[in-house]
């Protein structure tokens, strides 16, 4: 792990975050030889929750493609059966979903989608931290 008095060294860009914005763009920039540098307020990895699941696109033109990701993207999707819809204040606004209305027939295991990704928001992070740090991207923590 770096800390920001490690160096004497001038980046290109600097990144402030290292959410799944922030390394994706982080990705971006290594990929095209762009010195840059990610700096994030946690101090570690895992200081974050694993928040919830996002829904991406598997299309290999797109981003998760251009990222070089997709393939990993992949082997993590999983099948969502429910969805919940929370206000800022962890209220819940609203649900829906198979397993919510009692669908017992619905087989999560064998049922896949085509067209759309189910990925945890924290691995797609550490997809994305992993691909940065191949690049040889620098963050400090």
């Amino acid at each position: 792990k770096k800390s920001m008095h490690d160096q004497d060294h001038v980046f290109q860009v600097a990144i402030c975050g290292g959410g799944v914005a922030g390394l994706a763009s982080g990705v971006a920039l290594r990929q095209k030889n762009i010195d840059c540098a990610i700096f994030e307020r946690d101090i570690a990895f895992g200081s974050r929750k694993n928040g919830y699941g996002m829904t991406l696109s598997s299309d290999e033109n797109g981003h998760l493609g251009k990222l070089g990701i997709l393939e990993h993207c992949t082997e993590l999707d999983c099948v969502s059966t429910e969805h919940w819809t929370f206000d800022g204040d962890g209220n819940i606004l609203g649900y829906f979903g198979r397993r919510l209305s009692g669908d017992a027939s619905f087989d999560a295991q064998s049922h896949r989608r085509r067209g759309s990704l189910r990925v945890q928001r924290q691995q797609l992070r550490q997809v994305l931290l992993n691909r940065y740090d191949a690049l040889g991207g620098i963050i400090f923590w």
